[in-house]
C-alpha cells in the first residue's frame, strides 16, 4: 500500500490505465501511445477556460491513476481509480490519497460522513470516516465481486460481476452479510439511489432501470427502452423527473456520441432534450441546471468539456458551456457554490492534468 498527504499532491508511482472492456467508456485510439498516464503540469484546466459567471478553475488533488468515479461529502470531494485501486480525497486547502498495488477500485460512493468503494479485484467493500486523512478499513465480500456502488444511511448497494449474470446486492452499514437485490441484469455502469429505489444505467443496451431498493432477488424490468443507441449511462434523478443520455458506441476516427432525455418518474415518457457530438458521461441536477460532461474526441480527448442546460428553459434552450479543453472527464458533482468534475487526463505528454477539478459559482 502508498499513500501520500498534501496540497497538490501527485501519485508517486507510475499507474497504468487499463480497465475492465466490458466498461470501457471511451472508443479505443486507432494508434499512439494506448495508455492512460495522467497529464502532468499545467494549472488546473490547463488548456481550457471557464465559462462566464464563474470562478478560477482549482486542481484540488492531481493523481496518475486510471480514475472512475467521484462523490461528494460535505467540503470533501472524493475519487475512486483502477489499477492498481486509488482513493482520494480533497478539500480546498488539503487532500490525501491511498493506494493499494492489489486493488482495482470502479466506485465510490458516500452519505456525507462515511465513505465506501468497491474492489473488485480483492472482493471487498473498502469503506472509511469522510475526511483526512484517509484511513480505510474493509468488508469482505467474497466470492462476490464489487464494482459500482450507492448507499444511503443504512445501506450500500453494489453491483457484482462475480458470474456471466450480473446482479444487483445490498449490505447494512451496521454489518451482516450481503443480500441480493436483482438478478440477471446488464452490467451497470452508474448505480443512483433516490427515494427508495435504485436506478441504473448499462453500457449493453439503450435501457433505464429502477429497482426496489427493498426487493429480493427479482428479476428488473426495464423503467423505459429507447428506440436508438447501444447504451445508458449518464443520469440525474429530480423530484418528479429522471435525466439520462444514450451512449452509442463509436470507434475512432468515428467519435461516440450521446443524446439527452428527460422522462416523467410517474409515466416513464421519455422526452429529447439535445444531442451531444461527444459522449456524455455523467450528470448532476442544480436547481434548474443540468449539468453534464462530455468524454472528449479521439485519439487523445483533450477536448472534453463541462457543459449545463436549463431544464426549465423551454423549446428554444441550448446547452451553454461552463469549462472547455478538459481531458476525459469521467465524473461530475454539483453543491450549492461550485461545480466538480474528475478528469482522467490526456493522453498527451503535458497535457490537461488527472484529478478533481472545482469551478467556483459566480
Amino acid at each position: 500500500m502508498w499513500r501520500s498527504m498534501g496540497l497538490g499532491v501527485s501519485l508517486a508511482l507510475c499507474l497504468s490505465c487499463s480497465s475492465k472492456s466490458s466498461h470501457s467508456v471511451e472508443p479505443a485510439p486507432d494508434s499512439g501511445t494506448g495508455g492512460g498516464a495522467a497529464g502532468s503540469g499545467g494549472a488546473a484546466g490547463s488548456g481550457g477556460a471557464a465559462g462566464t459567471g464563474f470562478g478560477v478553475p482549482q486542481l484540488l488533488i492531481k493523481t496518475d491513476a486510471d480514475v472512475k468515479t467521484m462523490a461528494l461529502g460535505g467540503t470533501y470531494a472524493l475519487f475512486a481509480g483502477a489499477s492498481p485501486g486509488t482513493l482520494g480525497i480533497a478539500a480546498d486547502s488539503t487532500n490525501d490519497s491511498w493506494s493499494d498495488t492489489g486493488s482495482d477500485l470502479w466506485g465510490v460512493a458516500t452519505d456525507g460522513s462515511t465513505f465506501y468503494a468497491a474492489d473488485s479485484t480483492q472482493s471487498r467493500l473498502v469503506y472509511g470516516g469522510v475526511g483526512i486523512p484517509l484511513e480505510p478499513k474493509f468488508v469482505d465480500v467474497a466470492p462476490l465481486v464489487p464494482y459500482v456502488v450507492a448507499m444511503s444511511p443504512s445501506a450500500v448497494f453494489f453491483g457484482d460481476e462475480s458470474s456471466a449474470s450480473p446482479s444487483l446486492w445490498r449490505v447494512a452499514t451496521a454489518g451482516g452479510a450481503p443480500s441480493q437485490i436483482a438478478s440477471g441484469i446488464p452490467s451497470p455502469i452508474r448505480l443512483v439511489l433516490d427515494q427508495g429505489w435504485v436506478w441504473l444505467t448499462t453500457l449493453d443496451e439503450p435501457v433505464l432501470y429502477r429497482i426496489d431498493s427493498k426487493a429480493t432477488s427479482v428479476t428488473p424490468q426495464a423503467f423505459l427502452s429507447l428506440a436508438t443507441g447501444s447504451g445508458t449511462q449518464a443520469i440525474a434523478v429530480g423530484s418528479s423527473d429522471v435525466f439520462f443520455a444514450s451512449y452509442e458506441t463509436g470507434k475512432c476516427p468515428t467519435d461516440t456520441t450521446s443524446t439527452a432525455y428527460r422522462a416523467s418518474i410517474a409515466t416513464a415518457q421519455a422526452q429529447q432534450l439535445f444531442e451531444s457530438p461527444q459522449g456524455i458521461t455523467a450528470m448532476a441536477l442544480d436547481g434548474d441546471w443540468l449539468y453534464y460532461s462530455t468524454i472528449g474526441s479521439c485519439p487523445n480527448f483533450e477536448d472534453a468539456t463541462i457543459m449545463r442546460f436549463n431544464v426549465a428553459g423551454g423549446p428554444n434552450a441550448a446547452p451553454e458551456p461552463v469549462a472547455t479543453g478538459q481531458a476525459r472527464v469521467r465524473d461530475i458533482a454539483v453543491d450549492a457554490t461550485a461545480v466538480y468534475w474528475l478528469s482522467a487526463g490526456g493522453f498527451d505528454v503535458g497535457g490537461p492534468p488527472a484529478g478533481i477539478i472545482k469551478l467556483p459559482k459566480g
